[in-house]
Order: structure tokens, then sequence, then C-alpha cells
């Protein structure tokens, strides 16, 4: 079995440019998107892996097994399966294939919300020499990497606060589900206390992210879930999780995107600062999904081994400028 990084240094004893051939575990909607913006860069798509999809739409790449994928001999691995499965199975089963790996399924700060599996993962990928990263719009960017970097341009700060609004409009039926759209508020209450609707659970890692990077040791974390109601029926939500001292995120989900429902980062300080993004920052998310994804892959490849965070991420990113 031939590991990511015996691929790198053949790649690099023959000359090879920066174009890296890439394999995916999971291949749904997203990995679709991530692979044309791969592609668009240059990159070669090797292998796709879904034990969920007997023939996954990347089935020209399609693997059976882990085996076959590392087989293929991946620089790195675009780790994009659905967040209730087997994420740290998964992972393992990767890194013990010599994998770099790439995941958008709520890794980016697992440190802070699950230590000892984070440990785990951090040990095996020293263990191999490979590295794991997650990253994503949330969490990954808009309400941790944002508020950070504004952060930078302050003397001192008291607190941060950060609302990122989503356009649930342009997610199908299946999203919408999962978000208790439609749903009577009492039905919708229960199915939130029972841990059928979890919203935005990752937000939790958002918070850390921001706490690490102001120097805070958190007090206390809290959340608060509740549904926007019309004509009787839930049309969106609000999930804020308020970490103690100082800071407080807030996702708030609408099926009519009210177009002054900003995303904004507001933070006190030594000076105050307002940040203020129109909507939802973007008509289309998923694709800065993929482009986080995709400029992460430089500095991914050349990183130390181990389990990382987007917080270490250079704040300028390789992109290409399109004339």
């Amino acid at each position: 079995m031939t590991t990511a990084a015996q691929s790198r240094t053949d790649s690099a004893t023959t000359g090879g440019a920066r174009s890296l051939r890439v394999a995916f575990y999971g291949a749904g909607a997203m990995a679709i998107e991530i692979a044309d913006g791969l592609r668009k860069r240059g990159h070669t798509l090797v292998a796709a892996l879904d034990l969920r999809r007997p023939a996954p739409p990347l089935g020209d790449v399609f693997v059976d097994d882990v085996a076959a994928l590392a087989d293929a001999r991946p620089e790195v691995v675009v780790h994009c399966t659905p967040r209730d499965g087997d994420l740290r199975g998964e992972l393992l089963s990767l890194i013990d294939a010599g994998c770099d790996v790439v995941s958008i399924s709520g890794v980016a700060n697992l440190q802070a919300v699950d230590p000892a599996v984070a440990a785990e993962l951090d040990e095996a990928a020293r263990s191999r020499g490979v590295r794991v990263l997650g990253t994503g719009v949330n969490p990954g960017f808009v309400l941790d990497l944002v508020p950070i970097f504004f952060i930078g341009g302050c003397v001192e700060v008291s607190s941060v606060q950060a609302r990122r609004t989503v356009d649930l409009g342009v997610y199908g039926e299946s999203v919408l589900a999962m978000y208790g759209m439609s749903l009577t508020p009492d039905a919708w209450d229960a199915q939130v206390a029972a841990g059928r609707i979890t919203l935005h659970r990752e937000i939790v890692q958002s918070v850390h992210l921001i706490a690490a990077a102001l120097g805070v040791e958190l007090q206390s974390v809290t959340e608060d879930k509740t549904p926007v109601v019309a004509d009787g029926r839930v049309v969106g939500f609000r999930h804020t999780c308020r970490g103690t001292p100082g800071i407080e995120l807030e996702m708030l989900g609408l099926l009519e995107l009210d177009r002054a429902a900003d995303t904004t980062v507001t933070i006190k300080g030594d000076p105050d600062l307002c940040i203020v993004m129109g909507g939802g920052i973007t008509d289309r998310p998923e694709r800065v999904v993929a482009a986080r994804v995709i400029n992460a892959l430089p500095w991914l490849i050349d990183a130390p081994p181990g389990l990382h965070t987007p917080a270490e991420l250079p704040v300028a990113l390789p992109v290409p400028f399109a004339a």
C-alpha cells in the first residue's frame, strides 16, 4: 500500500507541480461541489468512497473500501460524510492508511468538545506522519476565523458577538427536515428536547476557537435553541451559544431571508468594532465550503503531522486571480 507521504515524495522527485492527487470519503452533494472546484484548480481526482451510496455521483473513480482508496495514492483525502456517522472510525481508518485528511464533517475544533477522541486522532496522525484538518463555513470560517481576524484590530477586547444569517430556502427537503421546518412549535420543541433536532451543534467549537485566540479560559458554555414561527409553523430557527465570559455566537436560519437580517461581528474593546455582511454573506455557501477545503490543501500537506484546527491556517491562502 502506498501512503500519501510516499506519493508526495514520488511527485517531488519527478519535479511534479502543485497539482495534487485527491480522494473523497463521502460522495454526496458537497463532494460534487468540492470536486468541481478541485478540477477547476487543476487537481486530479483519483478515488471516491461512499459506503452509504452503492453508485455515488463520483462513480468514475469509485472504490469499495479504504484500502482501495489508499492504493489510488492520494496526496490528501477530503472527508465529507454525514455528521451522524462514525466520524472517529472513519478518520482513524484514513489515518491508519497513511492519508492526509481535510474534513468538513464537524471536527474543526474537536479538541474542545471531545478531547479524548481528539487526542486519539492526534496521536495516531503523528504516529503515521499524516495531517488532519477540519474546516468549512461553520465551524472554520464565518463565526470563528472572521471574528478572530478582526480581534487583531483591537488593543484589548471585552466581548465578541457574531451572528450568521442562513438562507434555508436554498436547501433540499432532507436538510429542511433535519432543522424541523414546517413542524408545529410544540413538535419542534419536543424534538429539540429529545435530541433529534440538534441544529448547528458545532457552534460550540467556534466559541472555543475564539476563546483560545483571546487566551480566555471559559467558565461556562450554554446554548439556546428557539424556533422562528409564522402561521403556526416553524419557518426558521435561532441557535445561540454563549461562552462566559464575553463570547456570544448565533446562527439564524430563515426559510425566507429577511434582507435586514445581516451577518454581523460586534467586538467591544479598544476600539469597538462592528462588521456587517449583507444577508448570509453569499447565496452560494456550498461554494465557500469548497473554497475553504481547496485553499487549505497546500498548507495542509506541508504542515507538521497531527490534528490541526483552522485557527492555525495563514490569513492569506493561495487563491488564483481571474481577470
